[in-house]
């Protein structure tokens, strides 16, 4: 065996095996095993935030990056 670099395609087949496993295991909770809840935030046609997540087969939201310009951060209105 070695240790090597997952492809994207490789990637998205060991999620896949993943969660057919999980879902062998506990029912799921919702329609759609994955929903993107991806969304950007724009000013001036600039993005000036974004958040990369999807909400998984059991309503469970996993974040990717999360991420707010830096002019922005620490402010409580836009």
């Amino acid at each position: 065996m070695k240790i090597d670099v997952c492809s994207k395609k490789e990637q998205d087949y060991i999620i896949e095996r993943l969660v057919e496993y999980n879902l062998s295991q506990v029912e799921a909770k919702q329609k759609e095993n994955f929903i993107d809840l991806s969304k950007k935030i724009g000013k001036d046609d600039k993005i000036v935030a974004g958040i990369v997540a999807r909400m998984y087969c059991w309503n469970v939201v996993y974040v990717d990056t999360l991420w707010v310009d830096s002019s922005y951060r620490g402010k409580k209105t836009w």
